[in-house]
């Protein structure tokens, strides 16, 4: 079974965290959902700052394409 492993940096240093995670293997998401309340960083602000931490660490960002795919793998909860 894959372990998965989901970190949080709950109003928290994002890109530290998001460098950190992806040095590890892990994966990361990011977005208004996911930002500390009453930010003042637009989406798209959230989004460069995510994939610049992504490539520091020496990672690449998922394309939409690629995300759907890989959703589209995992099983359903209902089978």
């Amino acid at each position: 079974m894959r372990k998965i492993q989901i970190e949080a940096a709950l109003n928290g240093p994002y890109d530290q965290l998001i460098e950190a995670t992806v040095s590890r293997g892990g994966h990361v998401r990011v977005g208004l959902e996911d930002a500390p309340w009453q930010t003042p960083m637009t989406n798209t602000q959230w989004v460069k700052q995510a994939v610049e931490g992504i490539r520091n660490a020496g990672g690449a960002p998922a394309s939409a394409k690629e995300v759907r795919a890989a959703l589209a793998a995992i099983p359903s909860i209902r089978e």
